[in-house]
């Protein structure tokens, strides 16, 4: 097992958020998509591979991008997202030097919460090399208490894939 001062990722807690990483030229966005090139710099010391909590937190930016997409076409609404659960599948290392895509689905919608599929594609798009499973809630973004879905934003979850 290696120590955390081995893990340069371990150490740093940013970027965290869509907004950082698009300010630090992290991510792209592609229409509904986000691209990525994986830097030399992101591996923990002697890898070759991004590490799965890096994966994770990249997964929770394609969330983060899906629900801002919603929320402009629900200006004034007092509504927020967050994660019930998340299940992932890593099925191929993501590798540095390569380009990747996260492109996003809705595959069900129920009364207060959604669920989301994230698929991580290399680039053209190839083989998928992470799928991941996560089940988003509506809150009221002042008291953070789950809330039915409205009726537009649900027929909107329902026909709009978010893939690119």
């Amino acid at each position: 097992m290696r120590h955390a001062s081995d893990l340069r990722s371990a150490l740093l807690l940013r970027p965290a958020t869509l907004a950082e990483y698009l300010k630090d030229q992290i991510i792209r966005v592609a229409g509904s998509a986000i691209e990525f090139t994986v830097d030399a710099s992101w591996p923990a010391r002697n890898e070759r591979r991004l590490g799965y909590s890096q994966l994770v937190r990249l997964i929770e930016v394609a969330r983060e991008s899906h629900w801002k997409l919603l929320a402009r076409k629900n200006r004034g609404s007092r509504l927020d997202s967050v994660i019930r659960w998340m299940r992932v599948s890593f099925d191929a290392p993501v590798l540095v030097g390569r380009t990747y895509q996260l492109s996003s689905t809705v595959t069900h919608v129920g009364n207060t919460s959604y669920d989301l599929e994230v698929r991580c594609r290399e680039l053209p798009l190839t083989r998928i090399t992470t799928t991941a499973l996560l089940r988003s809630v509506l809150i009221r973004a002042n008291d953070m208490s789950p809330v039915k879905i409205p009726s537009g934003l649900r027929t909107q979850l329902r026909c709009r894939s978010m893939r690119k």
